[in-house]
Parts: C-alpha cells; sequence; structure tokens
C-alpha cells in the first residue's frame, strides 16, 4: 500500500500494487496491478468512527438510565410496602414496578452486550 499526494492541498491517493508471477509460454512474468483504495480506506475510517461512537454512546447511556431507574424501582418498594393503601394504590405501584424492571433488565442486557463486545 502506498500513499500518493501531489502538493499539500491536492487529495491523497492511497494506491495497493499487487505483483503476481505468471507464466506464459514457459516463461515467468512479473504482473503488476495498481488498485486506487483510497475511497475503501476513507470509507473505512469513517465506519470505524462510528462504531467508536455507537459503542460509547450504548455505554453512556445504559450507566445514565441504570441509576434513576434503580431509584425508582427502590421508591416503588417501598411504597409497596406502606400500609393502609388501595387496591388500585398497589395495583398501579406493582405495575410501575414491573415496567421499571422490565426496564431495568433491558438496560442490564445492553450493557452486557457492550462489555461482550469490547
Amino acid at each position: 500500500e502506498f500513499q500518493l499526494s501531489q502538493s499539500p492541498n491536492s487529495k491523497e491517493l492511497v494506491l495497493k500494487l499487487n505483483a503476481n508471477i505468471i507464466y506464459c509460454h514457459g516463461q515467468a512474468k512479473l504482473m503488476i496491478t495498481m488498485e486506487d483504495i483510497t475511497l475503501m480506506r476513507k470509507f473505512q475510517s469513517e465506519l470505524e468512527e462510528v462504531e467508536k461512537f455507537k459503542n460509547n454512546l450504548v455505554r453512556v447511556v445504559s450507566h445514565d438510565f441504570r441509576t434513576p431507574l434503580n431509584a425508582i424501582v427502590n421508591v416503588q418498594q417501598y411504597c409497596a410496602r406502606l400500609p393502609n393503601l388501595s387496591r388500585d394504590a398497589k395495583n398501579f405501584i406493582e405495575l410501575g414496578e414491573s415496567a421499571s424492571n422490565t426496564l431495568l433488565s433491558l438496560v442490564s442486557d445492553l450493557l452486557d452486550y457492550y462489555r461482550i463486545k469490547t
């Protein structure tokens, strides 16, 4: 792989050179080919940046969701133990606790996936 540029203001050109020995009429010949891989390298670099951004976003969002969700679950568990709650109040608390636990489980799964992947 070679990187070429004509002047400080011009675009950089990335070339891949391939050398192969071929036989033609019993004689070994050297065949050299050149391939412009400038766009491929550019896209590869951009893809790596997107992947880094995605991984960082997943990590930050997961942690930022987990802490408040734990607080919500704890408050709901506390409220569920309060005396003299109506049946409707208990049902609402249980519904909120179930939904919060589902979200907490999803965030935990996302964090586990992130840890395995990195």
